[in-house]
């Protein structure tokens, strides 16, 4: 926590991903939310799930690919602006009046990208912070953006979970 409340450039960084988690999360929860209102809508909701499980199953090759990826800071500026044009989209596709199982099948396979060029970019950041806070500080950084990412991903997961079983209970 120390190293948060000292040092400047750290906490823009850090604050600048819990910011990206928390709309992740959002966008989880209105997807949810609009699937829920599909016929076959736990199919939707498994759909969902499964999407948001993959690119953390992948992430073990793709923290191996980083470890192996020359000029890193491009690289993550670059799939920050790819995942900004996929959002985009996203957004034109809710936007057209595309609806339906069309709407969310499309916007799954657009997150599911995002969120693998997402956990690629998580594993670009490492090196990024060890410049930002310095060797000896490196494990109280990820200790605390672990601490607080695992509190936020909680909370998102008991919303989520209640979202989904509102679905189940008839009205």
């Amino acid at each position: 926590m120390d190293v948060f409340a000292k040092n400047k450039d750290y906490r823009k960084f850090t604050i600048a991903s819990f910011l990206s988690g928390a709309g992740n999360i959002l966008f989880y929860l209105a997807l949810i939310t609009y699937a829920s209102k599909l016929r076959n809508y736990a199919l939707a909701i498994s759909l969902i799930s499964i999407s948001e499980s993959v690119p953390q199953i992948l992430q073990v090759f793709s923290g191996y690919l980083a470890d192996r990826t020359k000029n890193k800071f491009k690289l993550m500026v670059w799939l920050a602006a790819i995942r900004f044009g996929l959002y985009l989209i996203v957004g034109l596709l809710f936007a057209s009046g595309f609806a339906g199982w069309n709407l969310v099948l499309a916007v799954i396979g657009i997150n599911l990208i995002s969120d693998i060029a997402g956990s690629y970019s998580n594993g670009l950041q490492m090196p990024l912070v060890v410049n930002i806070v310095g060797d000896d500080e490196v494990a109280e950084a990820e200790g605390f953006v672990s601490g607080i990412n695992g509190i936020i991903n909680m909370i998102a997961q008991f919303i989520g979970s209640g979202l989904y079983f509102s679905c189940l209970i008839p009205v």
